[in-house]
């Protein structure tokens, strides 16, 4: 997987990354990610399209039923957390990225760092221009064994 670049792989299940505003609203949020259903994440930008945070469905589903997780939020700001509004207050930090010129065991080790199930591609300037997940890397894993 070091030989293969990100580009090449990145689209061989998810078409398109799913983008939300910083903005957006928590219903609005939750939409989003009921209806694009391969994706378990969404890439929050600001008003300059620049990606400020990725919100994964786990993170989100803590925040709509806090109360399976109480034990997990105390402590660390459980009053902020559940009272979020917007797509911007469910960011715990700034996102983990790769780029499309990234080998596959770049992005595979980034991933598995920062616990994610896919990662947001990005350009020179931090725009989102795909995203590369798990099922992507077994299809590239299983081709090759077939090779």
């Amino acid at each position: 997987m070091k030989n293969i670049k990100v580009k090449e792989a990145r689209t061989l299940i998810t078409l398109r990354p799913s983008i939300i505003s910083e903005e957006a609203p928590l219903q609005e949020v939750v939409r989003a990610i009921i209806d694009d259903p391969k994706h378990r994440a969404l890439y929050v930008v600001d008003k300059n399209s620049k990606i400020i945070g990725t919100v994964d469905l786990r993170r989100l589903t803590r925040h709509i039923f806090p109360h399976f997780f109480e034990e997990d939020l105390i402590g660390r700001g459980i009053i902020d957390f559940v009272s979020s509004e917007t797509a911007k207050d469910l960011i715990p930090h700034p996102p983990a990225c790769v780029t499309d010129d990234d080998d596959l065991e770049t992005a595979f080790r980034r991933m598995m760092e920062n616990k994610l199930e896919e990662i947001p591609v990005v350009d020179k300037d931090m725009k989102v221009v795909g995203d590369l997940n798990l099922l992507e890397l077994f299809k590239v894993w299983i081709t090759k064994k077939r090779g």
